[in-house]
């Protein structure tokens, strides 16, 4: 640690100490992440992301959704906790806390309290907020709803729709920076994209059955890594002809 990193952590710290929400948000990613020169020290982190979140910080709120919602070695996870800070972030526009409220409301641990009915409507109000924010991730789950009438009324139509536009980003998701997060999540986004698009195509859910379109998503699909698309083009025979 510099000394100029010493100075800055320090006046950081008078700052946060004084009040200063920007400085206690920005000492708890500091000390949650073990980043800028500063030790890890992951409940120091959530004692001033705590303080900031509270204080209406997003970023903070942000942190503490993400850690409870997901759950961490050092954080035990508290899905009552997660959505309470993942619905003030999403509220100030966090397209992650949406998609993650989407996730916890979907797979329903810790809200056990909730019928399954409620859950899935929650589910499906944060999958659209963030899939119409840009979430690819998002815009695959709220397609999956769609096809499988979680949430709403069954339509294959918008199913479709959903992971036509996860897709249609390939190009772009593809030409990514590689050692970024996003760029691996987006990746898989898009495989996952083709393969269910494949899987419509090939019942004819939504369109008109099509082997040889199911064909060209499957392999798309597992081209991009897709765990059972391989599979799939197997049980499809992978014949490129029309039935």
């Amino acid at each position: 640690e510099s000394d100029k990193e010493i100075g800055i952590h320090k006046s950081i710290l008078e700052a946060a100490q004084r009040g200063d929400v920007t400085a206690q948000s920005l000492l708890g990613q500091d000390y949650f992440y073990g980043v800028h020169g500063v030790a890890k020290d992951t409940h120091l982190g959530l004692h001033w992301a705590t303080k900031a979140a509270d204080a209406g910080d997003r970023d903070s709120q942000e942190l503490l959704a993400t850690a409870f919602g997901r759950g961490h070695p050092d954080v035990p996870a508290d899905a009552g906790r997660a959505v309470e800070y993942g619905t003030k972030a999403a509220e100030q526009g966090s397209v992650k806390s949406a998609e993650l409220l989407g996730k916890l409301f979907y797979n329903g641990t810790g809200l056990e309290f909730l019928s399954q009915e409620e859950r899935m409507q929650k589910s499906f109000k944060w999958f659209q907020r963030a899939a119409k924010d840009g979430s690819l991730g998002a815009m695959n789950d709220l397609g999956d709803m769609y096809r499988l009438g979680q949430g709403t009324k069954k339509d294959y139509s918008e199913a479709i729709r959903w992971y036509q536009k996860v897709v249609a980003d390939m190009s772009h998701v593809l030409a990514a920076d590689p050692t970024l997060p996003s760029a691996g999540w987006n990746r898989t986004a898009v495989a996952r994209a083709f393969n269910s698009l494949g899987a419509m195509y090939a019942s004819g859910w939504g369109t008109e059955k099509s082997k040889h379109r199911a064909v060209e998503y499957l392999e798309q699909a597992a081209a991009l890594g897709h765990p059972h698309a391989a599979r799939n083009l197997k049980s499809l025979g992978a014949a490129k002809e029309e039935e």
